[in-house]
């Protein structure tokens, strides 16, 4: 018998992600493309807190169709599969720096939305 954990709750999920999204943009703030591809830690952190990103991302795909449905300007699958990508190494480092500008894009705006929601919401 398979046990499945009891998902965290949609409002924990949304702070997770946007903890990791202000993480990541924190970690490359002032950072230049030769900068960030010099440092591998700065590279490491990014890339583990887009894993984590990602990681959410399917997490609340798959438990919180609803809330999906109701925010699909967000590219869900696809943030799902850059952790995909990321995590089994299929994406070169040179790359996150074009991956982060386009990240924030995505971002901000639902961020903004989320955190509204993540105030209000008891979990």
């Amino acid at each position: 018998m398979s046990t499945r954990h009891k998902p965290l709750g949609l409002s924990t999920h949304l702070k997770n992600m946007l903890t990791a999204v202000s993480d990541a943009q924190s970690h490359v703030e002032g950072l230049d493309k030769d900068t960030f591809l010099a440092n591998r830690l700065v590279q490491q952190a990014v890339s583990l807190n887009l894993i984590v990103i990602g990681e959410l991302a399917g997490q609340i795909y798959k438990d919180y169709p609803e809330f999906t449905a109701t925010h699909a300007d967000v590219p869900w699958q696809d943030i799902r599969n850059m952790r995909n990508r990321l995590a089994h190494g299929t994406w070169h480092m040179a790359t996150l720096p074009s991956i982060l500008k386009l990240s924030g894009i995505p971002f901000k705006i639902p961020c903004r939305r989320w955190n509204t929601f993540c105030q209000a919401a008891p979990n």
